[in-house]
């Protein structure tokens, strides 16, 4: 088992019949044995990538409504692709935004506590000059 891979064995009923399954997690796919079957099921997590995508140039933008609990950079700092940018809190759970790619922080367009929407630009990037 790689350090990407967790397993974990629980008990559940199915129809009424207690039923032992075992689930591996690989990445973002979910590996579950019961019943003498496997079926892979696929986490799905609107803000699991968050801030990987530009939607244009150096825009990134809050890809649902959350609030912004925590803002990590400022204006005219540099950033490695990866850099954790903020933290954007959803569904009861908190998220990172982190940097597509190398660049510098251009503006920071929320503040924290503040509630943002879904396509709503939270930082702007310029590129590296290189």
């Amino acid at each position: 088992m790689n350090e990407d891979e967790l397993r974990f064995v629980f008990e559940t009923e199915l129809r009424a019949v207690p039923t032992l399954a075992t689930v591996v997690a690989d990445g973002e796919k979910r590996h579950v044995f019961v019943g003498g079957e496997h079926r892979v099921l696929l986490l799905v997590d609107p803000l699991a990538h968050a801030g990987i995508e530009e939607t244009h140039g150096g825009h990134l933008v809050a890809p649902m409504s959350g609030t912004v609990v925590a803002v990590m950079v400022k204006a005219g700092d540099k950033v490695e692709q990866g850099a954790p940018l903020m933290i954007l809190e959803a569904m009861k759970m908190e998220h990172t935004i982190n940097a597509p790619r190398d660049g510098s922080v251009a503006s920071i367009n929320c503040t924290e506590g503040e509630l943002v929407q879904p396509g709503v630009e939270l930082v702007t990037l310029n590129e590296n000059p290189g």
